[in-house]
């Protein structure tokens, strides 16, 4: 039997504002609840990892909403 490992995809996006378990939960659970999304890492006061199936079409807009949406600011760089 030969194993295949499923290959995702992955975006980082930087967020302010996750200072605790609490926030974190929280994105994880708005995001979660997007078609598509997999494992979701976070690293508190910096940034969310958010690991994704390829073959889904994954909306970036939808993902910074959802975190938006759940009280966290997205950082956008110029």
């Amino acid at each position: 039997m030969i194993w295949s490992r499923k290959k995702h995809s992955q975006i980082t996006i930087p967020v302010a504002g996750i200072r605790c378990n609490h926030c974190e939960s929280s994105i994880k659970l708005v995001l979660g609840k997007i078609s598509g999304v997999g494992r979701v890492k976070i690293r508190l006061r910096k940034y969310v990892i958010i690991e994704y199936d390829p073959e889904k079409e994954i909306d970036q807009f939808e993902l910074t909403t959802a975190i938006e949406n759940a009280g966290y600011p997205v950082i956008i760089y110029k």
